[in-house]
């Protein structure tokens, strides 16, 4: 059986970066697992980008941090 896929979106990423113990961050934990394959797209990207610069500039390095990780890609389709 096929892993399910997520679609992440900007709230998504931005609780998984803010809260270590809640649902986003256990949803990317299940990503690293295996459990999971973790899709955005790069609008979702770019958008987090600029919501974090503008509500939380000093969480940017944790959001890189999160979207460097091997379960993670960068694509318009598939991460």
């Amino acid at each position: 059986m096929p892993e399910p896929r997520v679609l992440l979106d900007t709230s998504a990423f931005f609780a998984a970066v803010l809260s270590e113990g809640g649902g986003s961050r256990a949803l990317v934990r299940r990503g690293e697992l295996g459990a999971v394959s973790l899709w955005v797209g790069l609008s979702m990207l770019q958008k987090a980008d600029e919501v974090f610069r503008r509500k939380a500039n000093d969480l940017r390095p944790p959001l890189a941090a999160l979207l460097s990780r091997p379960n993670i890609g960068r694509s318009p389709v598939r991460l």
